[in-house]
């Protein structure tokens, strides 16, 4: 009590920064007080009043505290109390304190956790639960463990702080005896705890950790491995570069587990399995196969030294349900997990034999040619259809290809020699025996996705094959750019770029490497790839992300050897090695396990880069020679070059120009001009050169400058709206209009208008010099202009007409009597006095101009008449419309009403259309989107108006579907599909031969229809009857009953029934219970008893899902939604048990479509460690 009371009165007196009114005091001692005494204590010194509340609390308070909470001071229980186990029991923070110093560096919790995210979720909500064992599964105990306590610590954190004090790791049954009393605890079970896990889950959670060995049950939770991506990025959190972290992610066959035996802190331990001898050879040497594939088994046969397959087959099942298994398989597939962590163990039992059967088994796989090759393009996409594939699966070659890259980088570590030769040389020499491999492409080309594995394994022999190949003009390699594909384009090619990407990080290989793809680059003839050998070039050197560990010096020294060998792909290289205002990089392909030089690569900081570049542009400088087309080139690059360089390209450009320039002074002018003009138009870029530097080109754009007016303003008509140099605040639309109008009335007054028509035949767009020189011509100018331009040429004629345009704009009617005298007088063609009127306003002045000229010039006016807007009263335009009927472009007028095909009579109307079928049928028309939109449109429109029957629009969508494309709508012909049986029954004749009849040959016309039919009947969704969400059940029964009977008359009964069923799969929810289908067509599928039909619905409703877009690795989970809905609905329609089987049907097909996703992402996991 003296304690006490001197504590209380020095905190009293001196209590701090703290406000005592505010604040409780405690006096904590583990001595035991009476209680009686200490509450006397307490009561006195809180009537004090000094401090908001006073406590006390002794010993025998604390122990019980303790005792009810042990998790939160375990350590000080058991050293200073001693309430607690000395052994058996330790709280999180012990535990992961040793579990995550067993890594160098230490493990941080974000390893564990990666794409398990949702795992750690379900855990939490059931450490929160009522008391229950939960079982989860890794890849070992220890990592289930540490994966728990890392959940509890990434918590939110009031839960965090609740499980901490809650949680306790049992190692003994001992200890989880005596702490087994207590209730609402959390217990990870290890070791002999785990026999009393029962016992403990009585009145606490308890973690019940497994490993992969544990005996098949349901209801745990399963710690998948996290991809190769995800785990690389956690793994940079414990400082790890990039290039680290996924090498490591790699190796250690994205497990925790094995990750603790690539970078253990002191001795990483030998797995269990490493005790099963040879067992694991073959497995190892294959790396991964298909066990259905029989001839992937034949191979694992051979390299098991005979070994029935069946046989080593079952030697190997035990081994995946080891606790940390070495082998993963995943229904067919099986797989070396962590291949490198493998090899680092059984290296060293690999012998002479094995060996001898290695090479055996890669020379059968990889010699085989892959047949897709001799396969034309327009047939490759279709291979696999033809069951033109390789015979073995990509999984064993794959393996194959990666244990040879183990063999010839890893050998030493696992002490591997073989007796005579290197284990690289052993590599090298397998490789090299590969039949035509240095003459026939098909051997390189039928590599594929192990092409990359292969040159980093044997890099020598396959450089040497491609130096061969390409010799002289490279014909016998240039096949291997072919490109085929279906959705996309692809190419063998890309993988050998990939191959040669992956050596060129080898200072060693680089020179080698750049050669071969400078001359692949000269083979190229292109595609639609982007991966091409120069681009591959133009990654490996770009100065701010070289795809190489090579020195700059290096670089650039074999950036000259390129240009002596193959100077126009040097040049190119060079070109798009220049500096960019904002460059894009792409990632080369990189090794996997060599080192590549990466040790001794060269810190690259922004000295170096702009040494790069600089280095770069002199060799530009150096190779642009006395070469138009290269000068063009560095002169549109000169603001990026640094400014004694660009001074350089200057002094080299006007001694060029001084010597003549090759005799193309204006194309220099012209590509410079443009140069500086962009230059001035943007002058507050930051880009933008100015002053002295633009001065100087100023200079040099003065020297080259054209005498002829003419072609000094030309420029200025050659697009739209060119860059110019800004004048005070005129937008750039107006300025360029009046630079024009200054040039024009130059060179009017200068030569008169015989340099109007010069200028004009010289531009690309004449019709700007027409709109120009209206301000300096008068009627009669305009007369003798056209008379000199008409018919001279295009680009003349396209003169005459602006001209006309102009002359009406400005002369109103008084160019229109002109213009009637003029074709009297004259001895123009029809064509040529249309064309003079396709430049005047487009209205009904102007057609009755053209038709006052005639019929021939009429017909002529609106063959040619771009179809603009028309604006006007509908008599207007019925009139236009009826106008272009009368030529065949029916689709032109479509294109021209904008919409206002709704106020036609109806018989004009479906005339247009009429007319765009025939320009479809006669191909007069291409389907483009700027005639089926408008097209579509208007059968849209139309269907809304009383006056036109739906079967006068269902004919013809009918004679339009090839044109009006697949996209999801419905369409008018559906909606008479679902009113009108006996139609929906001809199309199903159309499509489908009778049950009965016999097999003829079709007609072209009778696949025609059959392909519409088909196209037809699969995208229809109206389900007859059906008016919003609700369905009109003797409309429907009256349409399915009629479909039946007639379907029966012409003997397709039952793919009649299967169409119904499609049909009736789009049925509406039900909107009393919300149940599918609606309950009307609950009671027809009830009342109908067709399995036909069930199956018919069961199918579409399968089909409907359409495209799917997943995550990677994601699984089944979308397909375990849909089963579940399927369930659902099954209980609403309980009382219809047709339809409630035909829906449990569904989620049963839906689950197995889950787990074969599960299956196929598992595998996919396993395919991209």
């Amino acid at each position: 009590m003296r304690k006490a009371n001197e504590d209380y009165q020095q905190r009293t007196e001196s209590p701090g920064a703290v406000n005592p009114r505010e604040t409780t005091f405690v006096f904590v001692t583990p001595r035991s007080w009476d209680s009686r005494s200490l509450e006397d204590w307490r009561a006195q010194k809180q009537r004090d009043g000094q401090w908001k509340d006073v406590r006390a609390i002794d010993g025998v308070a604390l122990e019980e505290w303790l005792s009810q909470h042990p998790a939160v001071a375990s350590k000080l229980a058991r050293e200073v109390l001693g309430v607690f186990p000395n052994t058996g029991a330790r709280s999180i923070a012990e535990y992961w304190d040793e579990y995550s110093s067993r890594f160098e560096p230490p493990l941080d919790g974000a390893v564990l956790l990666c794409d398990r995210q949702e795992r750690a979720k379900l855990l939490t909500e059931q450490m929160l639960g009522a008391p229950q064992p939960v079982v989860v599964r890794a890849d070992s105990t220890d990592e289930v463990v540490a994966f728990v306590i890392v959940t509890i610590h990434a918590a939110e954190e009031n839960v965090r702080k609740f499980l901490e004090a809650r949680t306790l790791v049992l190692d003994t049954e001992d200890a989880a005896r005596q702490i087994g009393q207590k209730s609402n605890m959390v217990f990870i079970v290890r070791g002999s705890a785990v026999r009393l896990h029962g016992w403990l889950a009585r009145t606490s959670v308890t973690i019940v950790p497994t490993g992969r060995d544990a005996p098949g049950r349901t209801g745990f939770i399963g710690l998948d491995r996290p991809s190769t991506r995800a785990l690389s990025d956690a793994l940079r959190s414990m400082g790890f570069d990039e290039d680290k972290a996924y090498q490591l992610a790699r190796k250690s066959g994205r497990s925790v587990t094995v990750l603790g035996r690539q970078i253990p802190h002191g001795d990483g331990g030998r797995p269990e399995w490493v005790g099963t001898g040879r067992t694991l050879i073959p497995a190892l040497l294959a790396g991964g196969w298909n066990g259905d594939a029989p001839q992937d088994q034949a191979i694992v046969t051979l390299l098991a030294e005979g070994l029935e397959y069946a046989r080593y087959e079952a030697a190997l099942q035990p081994l995946e349900r080891q606790q940390d298994p070495p082998i993963d398989r995943e229904a067919n597939v099986w797989k070396v997990r962590a291949p490198v962590d493998a090899f680092l163990h059984l290296g060293y039992l690999i012998g002479r034999g094995d060996l001898q059967r290695l090479r055996e088994a890669a020379t059968k796989v990889f010699a085989e040619y892959d047949p897709v090759l001799d396969l034309s393009e327009d047939e490759r996409p279709y291979a696999a259809i033809k069951g033109k594939v390789l015979a073995h699966s990509e999984w064993l070659r794959d393996g194959l290809a990666t244990v040879l890259l183990l063999i010839a980088v890893l050998h030493a570590e696992v002490g591997l020699t073989i007796a005579g030769t290197t284990p690289q040389d052993f590599v090298d020499s397998l490789v090299r025996a590969l039949p035509g491999l240095n003459r026939d492409y098909r051997v390189i080309a039928s590599l594929r996705d192990e092409l990359p594995l292969l040159m980093e394994a044997a890099p020598r022999p396959l450089l040497s094959a491609l130096e061969q190949m390409l010799e002289g003009d490279g014909e016998l390699i240039r096949p291997i750019f072919s490109e085929s594909g279906l959705l996309g384009p692809s190419s063998p090619h890309t993988y050998l770029l990939w191959g040669l990407e992956t050596l060129a990080w080898d200072p060693a290989y680089l020179s080698r490497v750049a050669l071969i793809l400078a001359k692949l680059a000269r083979v190229d003839p292109g595609g639609k790839l982007h991966n091409r050998p120069l681009n591959s070039l133009g990654e490996i050197f770009l100065p701010w992300h070289p795809g190489t560990n090579a020195p700059l010096a290096e670089r650039l020294a074999i950036l000259d050897q390129i240009m002596a060998a193959e100077p126009t792909i040097g040049w190119r290289l060079l070109v798009s090695l220049l500096p960019e205002q904002q460059g894009v990089a792409h990632p080369t392909a990189r090794p996997r396990f060599r080192e590549a030089g990466a040790s001794e690569r060269e810190l690259l900081t922004w000295g170096v880069v702009r040494r790069g570049y600089s280095e770069i542009i002199s060799r530009a400088l150096n190779h642009v020679d006395d070469n138009p087309t290269r000068w063009t080139t560095i002169i549109e690059e000169l603001s990026n070059f640094e400014p004694a360089l660009r001074e350089r390209a200057c002094d080299l450009l006007q001694d060029f120009i001084r010597r003549g320039a090759a005799g193309r002074q204006h194309q220099l002018w012209e590509v410079l001009r443009r140069t500086v003009n962009r230059h001035r138009a943007f002058h507050d870029a930051e880009w933008a050169l100015r002053g002295p530097d633009l001065a100087r080109l100023e200079v040099i754009l003065d020297a080259l400058a054209p005498e002829s007016l003419v072609e000094r303003t030309a420029w200025l008509f050659d697009q739209d709206y060119p860059d110019v140099p800004p004048r005070g605040r005129e937008s750039h639309i107006d300025l360029v209009e009046e630079m024009r109008r200054e040039a024009v009335e130059e060179i009017v007054q200068a030569v008169g208008a015989a340099g109007l028509i010069e200028l004009a035949t010289s531009v690309d767009c004449p019709q700007f010099v027409a709109s120009a020189a209206t301000a300096f011509i008068d009627i009669d100018r305009s007369e003798s202009l056209i008379d000199a331009s008409l018919g001279v040429s295009e680009r003349l004629s396209a003169f005459a007409l602006a001209l006309s345009g102009e002359a009406r704009r400005r002369d109103g009617d008084l160019w229109k009597e002109r213009l009637l005298e003029l074709a009297r007088e004259r001895s123009w063609t029809a064509d040529q006095k249309a064309i003079l009127l396709l430049g005047w306003p487009d209205e009904q002045a102007t057609w009755q101009t053209a038709a006052l000229l005639g019929a021939e010039v009429e017909k002529s006016y609106w063959l040619r008449k771009m179809p603009w807007g028309l604006k006007g009263s509908l008599d207007e335009l019925m009139a236009a419309s009826r106008s272009y009927l009368a030529v065949g472009r029916a689709s032109a007028a479509l294109g021209a009403l904008h919409g206002r095909i709704t106020e036609f009579p109806a018989p004009l109307a479906l005339e247009l259309i009429d007319g765009v079928i025939d320009e479809l049928a006669s191909a007069r028309t291409k389907p483009n989107t700027m005639v089926v939109y408008p097209l579509e449109q208007a059968l849209e429109a139309l269907s809304a108006r009383p006056d036109v029957p739906l079967i006068e629009l269902a004919r013809r969508e009918y004679a339009l579907l090839p044109a009006l494309g697949y996209r999801e709508r419905t369409l008018n012909i559906h909606r008479y599909m679902a009113q009108n049986p006996e139609f929906f029954v001809g199309i199903l004749t159309d499509v489908f031969r009778a049950k009965s009849g016999e097999r003829v040959e079709p007609t072209a016309e009778q696949i025609a229809r059959a392909e519409v039919g088909y196209r037809l009947l699969s995208s229809s969704r109206l389900v007859p009857g059906a008016i919003g969400n609700d369905v009109d059940g003797t409309t429907l029964r009256n349409w399915v009953n009629a479909v039946r009977t007639e379907a029966a008359r012409v003997d397709r009964s039952d793919i009649a029934d299967e169409y119904v069923g499609h049909m009736l799969a789009h049925s509406p929810t039900d909107p009393t219970d919300g149940g599918w289908p609606h309950r009307v067509v609950r009671d027809l599928i009830e009342a109908l008893h067709s399995e036909k039909i069930e199956i018919g619905i069961q199918v579409e409703r399968f089909n409907m899902r359409g495209v799917v877009s997943k995550a990677m690795f994601e699984g089944g989970r979308q397909e375990r939604v849909l089963a579940e809905q399927c369930r659902e609905w099954a209980e609403k329609a309980a009382a219809k048990p047709r339809t409630a089987a035909l829906l449990r049907d569904l989620a049963e097909r839906w689950e197995r479509e889950a787990i074969s996703e599960d299956r196929r992402a598992r595998q996919d996991e396993m395919r991209f460690e």
